[in-house]
């Protein structure tokens, strides 16, 4: 297709709407270079996976595409001599491997049934190796890890000695010389550790000076005995590096040795990223996907131009008799939007692209798309919109062949209708004998009486309601359209004298030809009425039936509810009635005196208690089959969970008066409400020290579970506040295992470390406490095991 055709009809705007639909750079790359294709199987194939991918989104079934890096420029230059990507590089290649690794699951998967897609991701290549390579060198962070090599985690044991050797050093110093150190923190200057100084005193320690602070009070000295050891730290931060660049250089090693693979996998996600595309553009626009036929025929079925915010559906029908439509009426009628919507659902139909209309519309397909549309004029060529026109025209007459579109807006216009119409008349002919289908718009009553008068060539007309002067935006096939130029002038106020000297003007046979339409015209709204009553009155019925089945069925369940509750009640009240009723008979004949021969006894009204329960149970003649009976009450051995904690132990005692039962859990004994406690499936031999392993196990296995971080952040916490909030984190550290933790309170008044010091010496999971600091700010605390 031409890029002036796609220009004009508004095919860019769809493919940016593609484009907004994916999520890689590869698909819309992919989407951007869309253009229509002729070869018919590809394009079935291709709706059959649009369509496939939209019944997976109706499912909510997609695949699980991602927002990666286009890897193509680290790819191209990986194979260079002594180049290596950087951590950041290498973390977007584990992005797009983690994503092809996600992609190729989901293809593994039984209950993804998508046929097509599956072809594709079959395609992939497995790259978990390398995934886990990279991943296994490198952290989320983009931080190469310890264990990337030997050498690097060799020379950063080095490092970590050699910094705690100098703060070590630093440290002795600063407390040795209290009175002449401006602060008591180590620093850095010149990647250097030292410390500073008051400016007074800058000679009171031998070293070297490594600045001052802004305002001059404060000097950084490198005390003389740490000089060494800052140069040894210094080279070993050398070898750091070298270390890392030859890891991230055995890394791309690797990248490169699959960079064919790895362009291959990225090239098969932006395609199934454009499908997933077109698969959402289709569910946002209610596309179908439509039938190609070899025949000359354009059936399109409440085509909707899916530019336009709310469209008016329209149905266009061309052949297979005729391969011409001459579509006419008044202006702004919707003739062009007529035209426009058949060619831009043609393109998007060549591009795979499901289109906005019926699901039986049947399109050809085309080999190319010829459009004179609008207003053509070129100042730059110094044309007019006539010859705009002509000359447009003039290229599609040499290239036209019968499996071409050719579009026509307004032919004729733009010069003297004496001379228009007719030339008009003449193109169209030309169009029409080429094989090609055509659609034409025009004013012109010459074009209009060669159209109804020459066979293979139909007529259509936009409807317009003459009361309101408002476009109906229907397409009715049949009749050609009239202009109704008079009809408008006289409704916007012309005056009559004028109209009746410009009918006066039009020759009587063209007179006659416009009243001829004005007739059927008017017996074809007629038509149209009764048709529009006979569908009101259609829909009404169906309005009704819905309405009285919803009214039965909604009788159905309020008897249904009426007789549940009645039944419940009458349940209860039996139940309620044979106690008391027992508990009468039972006073009666406590109290009865004794007979003087024979048992005194007193009957059950066994007839009147039957009749009572035969009238309720008749009321759940229809109800459904009560549900299961309720689970057992716990039992000493049971193995439970405590709701919310996830805590899983074994009762270990009966349940008391107060509801309340103990429970082990990992060596710990527990007063838990049963209310609280849910069965786990265990058995009852199961013993404590497993139950608590398997309960670990349980919550390593459960991702809902939040991991616990190994230390509590208190700082500017009260002490009412920090108390319940110490318990729980003790709780959710016990029962994940951490044998050690860290709240760090700070130094304040020290009220708040000391109520945390009392609630730690009296707590029952608390092995032993300390300080972790020699300033007291934080507290390491030691986790019964």
């Amino acid at each position: 297709m031409n890029e002036h055709t796609e220009t004009v009809l508004d095919y860019p705007r769809i493919k940016r709407d593609l484009q907004d639909h994916t999520v890689t750079p590869m698909g819309r790359a992919l989407a951007a270079q869309l253009h229509p294709v002729t070869e018919v199987k590809e394009l079935v194939y291709q709706h059959r996976e649009t369509s496939e991918m939209v019944a997976l989104l109706a499912a909510d079934d997609a695949p699980p595409l991602a927002s990666v890096v286009d890897l193509h420029p680290y790819l191209s230059v990986t194979s260079i001599g002594g180049f290596y990507l950087e951590t950041p590089q290498l973390l977007d290649v584990a992005l797009s491997l983690d994503a092809v690794q996600r992609l190729r699951r989901y293809a593994q998967e039984p209950q993804h049934r998508a046929v097509l897609l599956g072809r594709r991701l079959s395609r992939l290549a497995d790259f978990g190796i390398l995934l886990r390579q990279i991943r296994s060198a490198i952290d989320d962070q983009g931080h190469v890890r310890d264990e990337a090599s030997p050498t690097l985690q060799q020379v950063r044991q080095t490092l970590r000695r050699l910094r705690e050797r100098i703060q070590h050093r630093l440290q002795d110093i600063l407390m040795r010389n209290r009175d002449v150190v401006q602060d008591t923190l180590i620093t850095i200057r010149n990647d250097r550790f030292v410390i500073p100084l008051k400016a007074d005193f800058r000679r009171a320690l031998r070293g070297i000076v490594h600045g001052e602070s802004a305002s001059g009070a404060t000097v950084y000295v490198e005390p003389e005995s740490v000089v060494d050891l800052n140069n040894q730290l210094f080279h070993a931060q050398a070898e750091e590096e070298r270390a890392i660049r030859d890891v991230l250089r055995e890394l791309t090693t690797r990248v490169a040795v699959q960079r064919v693979g790895l362009a291959q996998a990225q090239q098969i996600m932006g395609e199934i990223d454009l499908i997933v595309a077109k698969g959402r553009l289709s569910t946002r626009m209610q596309g179908v996907a439509p039938r190609f036929t070899e025949a000359q025929q354009v059936h399109l079925i409440a085509a909707r131009h899916p530019m336009i915010a709310e469209p008016v559906p329209v149905d266009v029908q061309i052949g297979p008799e005729d391969r011409t439509l001459v579509i006419t009426g008044p202006n702004t009628g919707g003739k062009t939007a007529v035209l426009k919507t058949v060619g831009l659902l043609v393109l998007m139909a060549q591009s795979g692209l499901h289109i906005p209309a019926g699901a039986d519309s049947v399109l050809p397909v085309f080999s190319e798309v010829f459009v004179d549309l609008g207003d053509e004029q070129s100042l730059q060529q110094n044309l007019s919109t006539f010859s705009a026109h002509l000359a447009n025209i003039s290229v599609m007459l040499k290239e036209t062949s019968p499996h071409a579109l050719v579009l026509l807006d307004e032919l004729g216009a733009g010069t003297d209708p004496m001379e228009g119409g007719p030339l008009g008349v003449a193109l169209l002919e030309s169009f029409h004998n080429s094989g090609a289908i055509t659609v034409v718009t025009t004013h012109h009553s010459t074009i209009k009486t060669f159209a109804v008068a020459t066979p293979q060539i139909a007529c259509a007309a936009v409807d317009f309601d003459l009361d309101t002067l408002q476009p109906r935006y229907r397409l009715v096939h049949g009749l050609p359209g009239r202009s109704q130029a008079f009809a408008i002038a006289e409704k916007l106020g012309i005056p009559p004298d004028i109209i009746a000297r410009a009918q006066h003007e039009t020759s009587m046979t063209q007179m006659r030809g416009e009243q001829l339409l004005a007739e059927l015209e008017l017996y074809r709204q007629e038509l149209e009425t009764q048709r529009q009553q006979i569908q009101a009155e259609r829909e009404n019925i169906d309005r009704l039936q819905t309405e009285a089945q919803t009214l039965l069925e909604q009788a159905k369940a309020a008897d249904h509810r009426i007789r549940q509750e009645l039944y419940a009640e009458g349940q209860t009240l039996l139940k309620t009635v044979r106690q008391d009723l027992d508990a009468t008979i039972a006073e009666l004949r406590r109290q009865a005196p004794e007979p003087s021969s024979g048992t005194f006894q007193i009957p059950f009204p066994q007839s009147d208690w039957q009749q009572a329960v035969q009238a309720v149970t008749s009321l759940a003649a229809e109800l459904p089959e009560t549900s299961a009976a309720s689970p057992p009450p716990l039992q000493v051995g049971d193995h439970v969970r405590v709701r919310g904690l996830n805590i899983v132990g074994r009762v270990m005692t009966e349940i008391t008066s107060q509801g309340q039962v103990q429970v082990e859990a990992g060596n710990k004994m527990l007063t838990v409400a049963a209310a609280d406690l849910e069965r786990t499936g265990g058995q009852h031999s199961e013993t404590a020290p497993a139950a608590s392993k398997r309960a670990r196990q349980t919550w390593r296995r459960n991702p809902s579970v939040e991991p616990v971080e190994p230390e509590l952040r208190l700082l500017g916490s009260t002490v009412d506040d920090a108390l319940p909030a110490v318990e729980q984190y003790l709780d959710r550290a016990t029962v994940q295992g951490i044998p050690r933790v860290r709240i760090i309170h700070g130094i304040g008044s020290g009220r708040l470390r000391e109520a945390i010091a009392d609630f730690l010496r009296h707590h029952p999971l608390v092995h032993r406490f300390h300080a972790g600091d020699t300033g007291g700010g934080t507290t390491i605390v030691e986790l019964e095991g």
